[in-house]
């Protein structure tokens, strides 16, 4: 059973999606695309992400109170997180805690863990809705893939998935 836990866990971090219960207006809406690493401390090397890494991500915030919480999914070519809101705004905006996973580059689980995010998300100037098209997120996360000391700050461009 912990093995099946794990393999979806793993298909729902690899696929950008996740294990969460689905909202009433389902299928919750996504946006995905890239984002480039600006710069990571040295504590990052480590967790093999530095500057001018290029990463596939999806961004799903919550536009719904019924829906679960936001959550900034990032996808290496050997490695996936998925980092889930716990406190700040409720589309991961600006500053605040996360709680995360992560598959490691052999197929291990990392237990959850937690860090801080802060995000500036463009357009718009108010909260993301069910017609934005396009935006772009510059941001950082800390204690990324459970490493101590590592921040990675990046910038990103998502469109909305059809």
């Amino acid at each position: 059973m912990r093995s099946l836990i794990t393999t979806g866990l793993g298909l729902a971090l690899l696929t950008g999606t996740t294990l969460v219960a689905q909202a009433a207006n389902s299928p919750l809406m996504v946006w995905q695309g890239s984002i480039t690493v600006t710069s990571a401390t040295a504590q990052c090397s480590t967790a093999g992400i530095g500057e001018g890494d290029l990463l596939t991500s999806v961004y799903r915030p919550r536009l719904q109170p019924d829906e679960p919480n936001s959550a900034l999914t990032v996808i290496t070519g050997r490695s996936a997180q998925v980092f889930f809101r716990s406190t700040g705004n409720d589309q991961m905006r600006g500053k605040g805690n996360f709680s995360a996973f992560a598959i490691g580059s052999r197929g291990t689980l990392t237990s959850g863990f937690d860090g801080a995010y802060n995000f500036t998300v463009k357009p718009p100037a108010g909260a993301v809705t069910e017609t934005t098209k396009a935006i772009n997120i510059s941001g950082s996360l800390t204690n990324y893939f459970n490493v101590a000391g590592c921040t990675v700050k990046f910038v990103g461009a998502y469109e909305k998935r059809p």
